[in-house]
């Protein structure tokens, strides 16, 4: 059992949770210089008998999610468990982080070597960056200079975190503990990179935003609250007249085009526009758009993306107001799903915004359910 950073005590009595924990350590503390781990004793009860003595690799030591408690609270222990269930993850292991190391990658099929092993085992919260890091490395999606590539790892080499920027857009960041999130806002802004803001995970981007704006003298905002929902049995909406298709090149690019730069006028009007009959073609070529008809004429848009760590994302979904209140939106969201399913992916997932309660029920009603809660800062 050499190099453990603590040994620990445990029962499991029929391999359920220890019920409460109790435990002396040190904080992380980002000027410490770099030392090795010592060992630590951490004793789990179970209904107030302490268990015989096992020692477990910190990685194999998993907690249920609502019994950490106490003294724990003072704890710097962060961190998802790989081995919990997937997709749901609800286990958290124990570690404390003394050391923070951020490293920026040449590219992204540098960074997709790097952080494989985290897009896996964390494949919602990073869907964004991993998807766009896939299909500018498989050459889908030009590379442009001033991207950014970003792991944040612990003093053993483990990612806890990864980032993206694409330019103009803002950071994007996944789940990490706030210690991670703090020292990429602290290594970012020592290269003096100008940041428009941060998006993703609403813990991570609080911790970073905090830090940034210690560091910078900036100030922050949130621009808008998001859910991530992932895909639990879907429900096909019953009695929506219509049938689906997919949208064709060279017909139907003009439409998609238009109803995406509406989207975007409506839903984030704040983001970079992009060349949207481009965005089109490309999406129309990857057969990802799904259209919605009645009678002779679409409806409704849904588009999916391909898998990336094997989480297909549906976005975005579009009817134009004439129609809306009609369930278009649903039965086009549905048939997305289903053909992403098909297509390979194991889980899908969408993004919605808090403040359209309508949407989230909507979602929900199909077989939606929550992930993790984000947001989109802006920097002043």
């Amino acid at each position: 059992m050499q190099g453990l950073p603590f040994a620990a005590v445990a029962e499991r009595p029929d391999h359920r949770p220890a019920c409460g924990v109790s435990a002396t350590t040190r904080r992380w503390d980002q000027s410490r210089p770099r030392r090795r781990y010592s060992r630590k004793r951490i004793l789990l009860r179970w209904q107030g008998r302490i268990a015989q003595p096992i020692a477990l690799p910190v990685r194999d030591l998993v907690l249920h999610r609502g019994i950490l408690a106490g003294r724990v609270a003072a704890l710097a222990v962060f961190g998802w468990a790989t081995r919990g269930e997937s997709p749901l993850y609800p286990y958290r292991s124990t570690r404390e982080y003394l050391v923070m190391r951020v490293s920026f990658h040449a590219g992204a099929a540098q960074f997709l070597a790097s952080a494989e092993y985290f897009l896996r085992a964390d494949p919602f919260s990073a869907n964004v960056i991993a998807a766009i890091a896939g299909r500018i490395a498989t050459g889908i999606q030009p590379d442009r200079d001033g991207y950014l590539w970003a792991t944040v790892e612990d003093g053993d080499g483990r990612v806890l975190g990864v980032a993206m920027q694409t330019p103009p857009h803002a950071l994007f960041v996944s789940r990490m503990p706030a210690e991670a999130a703090a020292a990429l806002a602290g290594a970012l802004a020592d290269t003096g990179r100008d940041l428009p803001g941060v998006n993703g995970a609403a813990t991570s981007t609080a911790s970073f935003a905090q830090a940034w704006n210690a560091r910078t003298g900036q100030t922050s905002r949130v621009v808008t609250t998001m859910r991530m929902y992932r895909l639990g049995k879907l429900v096909r909406p019953a009695g929506v007249p219509g049938v689906a298709a997919l949208a064709a090149a060279p017909n139907d690019i003009g439409l998609v085009a238009e109803w995406l730069a509406a989207f975007h006028d409506e839903a984030t009007p704040h983001a970079p526009r992009e060349d949207w009959r481009a965005f089109a073609d490309r999406r129309i070529a990857g057969g990802q758009v799904h259209l919605w008809h009645d009678g002779d004429a679409p409806v409704a848009l849904a588009a999916v993306s391909a898998p990336a760590a094997g989480v297909a994302r549906v976005a975005p979904v579009y009817t134009p107001p004439g129609g809306r209140r009609r369930g278009y939106g649903a039965a086009v969201t549905a048939e997305a799903t289903a053909a992403a399913m098909t297509g390979g992916a194991e889980h899908v997932a969408l993004y919605t915004d808090l403040a359209n309660p309508t949407s989230n029920s909507i979602y929900q009603a199909i077989g939606y359910r929550p992930d993790h809660d984000a947001a989109e800062r802006s920097f002043q």
